[in-house]
């Protein structure tokens, strides 16, 4: 039987309570997931960009799949 891990999160938000906290950081699991299985289906990965505005523009394709994805579910 698998032994239950312990989780140690450190914010700088003082407001939160732990629930807000914990449901904050399995979103941006669930995000950076999206970002990884998308990135590899479209042949984005690895990316080396050689200016800042295609990292940019890199970066503004995966937050509106990632809304894309949101939205669907």
């Amino acid at each position: 039987m698998a032994k239950p891990g312990v989780y140690c999160l450190h914010f700088n938000v003082l407001e939160w309570d732990a629930e807000t906290m914990w449901r904050t950081y399995i979103q941006l699991n669930e995000i950076e997931a999206v970002f990884r299985s998308l990135k590899s289906e479209l042949g984005l990965r690895p990316v080396y960009h050689q200016k800042q505005y295609h990292a940019d523009a890199n970066l503004f394709i995966s937050v509106i799949a990632c809304q894309a994805i949101q939205l669907l579910r």
